[in-house]
């Protein structure tokens, strides 16, 4: 079944991704990607767009995950998927402030938490990280204003293991 081949693949690319082995991750990512869009299997694309993204950040190409990302985005929404929209724009946060757009990139983050919110929902906190980032660019390009314009603690906004709010 190319479904579960192309969901086997995004995972054997995340692990790829994690011992640091970027042309296999990117490699599969792109079969998945190629056998997602195939079959017409929308969501499935969003995520290997998303993860390709990944791949971008981690290896520095700040453009390629910004272009991944949006592609990703836009297919998140067009799936009216909310909560892969708010995850989506979290990610795209890690290239906009590596980049210098750190203004953008603090909007995009108070507008995914505000979905998430919405949803009842807050991230993990081991996915702190992306929070952390963005604020402290924001600081460091002195828009210190800008830096936490939701005035609360940093949610955990990286990843996708997600938990209902209130609960640990």
């Amino acid at each position: 079944n190319p479904h579960w081949v192309a969901l086997c693949q995004g995972t054997l690319a995340r692990w790829a991704m994690e011992l640091g082995q970027f042309e296999r991750a990117t490699c599969l990512l792109q079969e998945a990607l190629a056998t997602c869009r195939r079959l017409g299997h929308d969501w499935g694309a969003t995520l290997a767009l998303n993860w390709l993204g990944h791949v971008d950040i981690a290896m520095g190409d700040n453009a390629n995950a910004l272009v991944r990302l949006r592609e990703s985005l836009k297919l998140s929404t067009e799936e009216q998927d909310p909560m892969q929209v708010a995850l989506t724009l979290i990610d795209i946060t890690v290239p906009l402030a590596r980049s210098g757009n750190t203004r953008q990139a603090v909007r995009l983050l108070a507008a995914a938490e505000s979905c998430l919110e919405e949803m009842a929902l807050t991230l993990a906190h081991s996915q702190q990280a992306i929070h952390q980032e963005v604020t402290t660019a924001a600081r460091g390009a002195g828009r210190a204003g800008d830096a936490d314009p939701l005035g609360r603690r940093p949610a955990a906004l990286a990843g996708r293991h997600y938990r209902r709010a209130g609960q640990r």
